[in-house]
């Protein structure tokens, strides 16, 4: 009894205590349940890569992550193909995750049914090499796997109008890294950074054209290849900041199609189309004016090119430097390169100076007016000969010459009288009435027979005054010679005189031409060529220009006397290769 009272004051006393903290440990006092908090709907939604690649750099509520992807759906609007299956995939966990969180469902539920329509169509190159990308990453490691990752992009990512895709292919590149950074892939195409190879282009000086190299090199690298050549335009831009900053400029095979320069595409673009102007004399002429003022001004200087060549089926473009001793000496050498407007730039010009120069003759004593005539046309015959454009623009002195053109018809009636054979009378009239500036030596002295560089300039169409004046006055030289007949024996003799220097003309002609393809193929580095083949192949081109304008003089003279047989004998002579000067 005594036991069992001690246990029960015992047990009193322990639960006293363990009332005091909190309960008898035998059995525990029970508490209310916790409720359980309500599942997180958006957690449970599993994420698609597409999501995580759109959303991996924001941090915010989930409206506002709601509003952040729409902004990476909107972007996938103008995906094409294949690639949109990436679209699709983030445009559909965006109705599921946001539909109650944003206003632009409407927006976006007919841009999935889109988006998956797009997605089903054949996968284009582009879009196959993206797959492969994505799903095994790079065959290289590092740097050699950014330079796939950015040709892609380059070549892909405008056509596939996929930002998402760039950015999945950027994580991708990211993983090959030993040492993982963030990728940022250039999307711009390349037909951007085209652009930007014209602007580097306009770079004038070394330093300018080294900075330039900046804009120049992602084409290079990116979008110029076997497989992708340039056109010949972008070529030539590109050579033009090369040739300027002073680099290696290796040729640059370049589209076989257009196999010419269209107009307008480069600065200084070369009339045949054959290429540009890019240098004069270490200028950097900005425009046709410019380039011309530094021709003129440019004395045993250089002219840089970029031209085109056929070289074993394909094209190619070529930067070359060309001496230019001077400007005539320059344009006399190289008479096919001329750049659109030149001519009109040159012609206008010209105007001005001959213009300078007919007031003068106009002006003159009687007595002085031819030879002051003689000395305003004869330095400018080559021009007059080749530009109709400059013959007309000379017009507005039809009136004021007519006075010269009469005493220059009335010296040559002189110049006949008493002193000729039948068969040089014949030619001298045929001569005066095709050309009034024939047998007109500098001083404005007539000679009768002595070629000069204005034969073949008819200027009728410019002065009919004036040609009408004078027709009138050489009227009496040219009833002399109809009232004659030359012996057949000197007509044979000049007949097989024109027959040899129509010869020589032709000779002549094709060693001219030839040295100056030599001389291209030494400024273009087709030939190897120092100072001395240099200097001796620009004396060969011009001592055989001169031979063959002077053989030609020689042909017309004597092709005059032939009358009707004169066609026979410039056919002839152009058979052998004797031309109308082109310099």
């Amino acid at each position: 009894m005594v036991r069992i009272l001690s246990r029960a004051l015992a047990c009193a006393a322990f639960a006293g205590a363990a009332f005091a903290i909190g309960g008898c440990p035998t059995e525990p006092a029970k508490h209310a349940a916790e409720p359980k908090p309500p599942p997180d709907e958006w957690a449970e939604i599993p994420s698609s890569p597409e999501w995580l690649h759109a959303t991996s750099s924001f941090s915010g509520s989930h409206a506002a992550e709601c509003a952040h992807a729409l902004g990476w759906v909107r972007g996938e609007a103008k995906c094409q193909g294949a690639v949109c299956e990436h679209a699709r995939d983030l445009a559909r966990e965006w109705l599921v995750r946001c539909e109650k969180l944003s206003p632009s469902v409407a927006e976006v539920k007919p841009l999935v049914a889109d988006l998956a329509a797009r997605a089903t169509k054949d996968p284009s190159p582009c879009a196959k090499e993206l797959t492969l990308l994505l799903r095994d990453g790079c065959k290289k490691k590092n740097e050699a796997c950014l330079d796939e990752g950015q040709r892609w992009a380059t070549r892909c990512s405008r056509d596939e109008g996929s930002p998402l895709a760039v950015r999945m292919l950027e994580r991708t590149v990211e993983r090959a890294f030993d040492d993982p950074g963030k990728v940022t892939l250039d999307p711009r195409s390349c037909d951007e950074l085209r652009g930007d190879v014209a602007k580097a282009a306009v770079c004038d000086h070394r330093f300018k054209c080294e900075e330039a190299l900046k804009l120049l090199d992602p084409y290079r690298e990116r979008c110029q290849g076997e497989e992708q050549w340039p056109t010949m335009a972008t070529a030539v831009l590109e050579l033009a900041t090369l040739v300027g900053a002073q680099k290696p400029s290796e040729p640059i095979s370049v589209l076989l199609e257009p196999s010419t320069l269209p107009q307008g595409e480069v600065p200084l673009g070369l009339v045949d189309g054959s290429g540009a102007v890019l240098w004069a004399c270490d200028a950097r002429p900005a425009d046709v004016a410019g380039y011309v003022d530094a021709r003129r001004a440019c004395q045993g200087g250089k002219i840089t090119l970029a031209r085109a060549f056929k070289v074993k089926g394909r094209y190619e473009v070529r930067a070359g430097s060309l001496d230019a001793p001077s400007d005539a000496v320059f344009g006399a050498r190289f008479p096919s390169l001329v750049v659109h407007g030149e001519v009109a730039l040159r012609d206008k010009a010209l105007a001005v100076e001959l213009s300078a120069g007919l007031e003068k003759a106009a002006a003159a004593p009687k007595a002085e007016a031819v030879a002051a005539l003689a000395k305003a046309l004869l330095p400018r015959a080559a021009e007059l000969r080749r530009s109709a454009g400059l013959r007309a623009a000379l017009g507005r002195f039809d009136d004021a010459i007519v006075p010269v053109l009469r005493e220059l018809g009335k010296a040559k009636v002189a110049a006949a009288k008493g002193r000729l054979a039948p068969v040089d009378l014949t030619g001298f009239a045929a001569r005066a009435l095709a050309w009034p500036f024939a047998d007109l030596a500098p001083d404005g002295a007539v000679r009768v027979g002595v070629a000069g560089p204005l034969d073949e300039v008819e200027i009728g169409a410019a002065w009919p005054k004036a040609k009408a004046e004078y027709v009138a006055a050489v009227e009496p030289l040219a009833k002399a010679a109809r009232a004659l007949r030359p012996a057949a024996r000197d007509l044979s003799l000049v007949r097989t005189y024109a027959e040899s220097q129509g010869q020589a003309c032709g000779a002549a002609t094709k060693k001219a031409r030839a040295a100056e393809q030599a001389l291209v193929a030494c400024g273009f580095g087709f030939d190897s060529c120092d100072e001395g083949k240099l200097a001796a192949l620009g004396k060969g081109a011009d001592d055989a220009r001169a031979a063959a304008q002077d053989a030609r003089g020689k042909l017309l003279v004597a092709a005059s006397v032939l009358g009707p047989a004169r066609a026979d004998a410039l056919a002839a002579a152009t058979a052998a290769g004797c031309a109308e000067p082109w310099w």
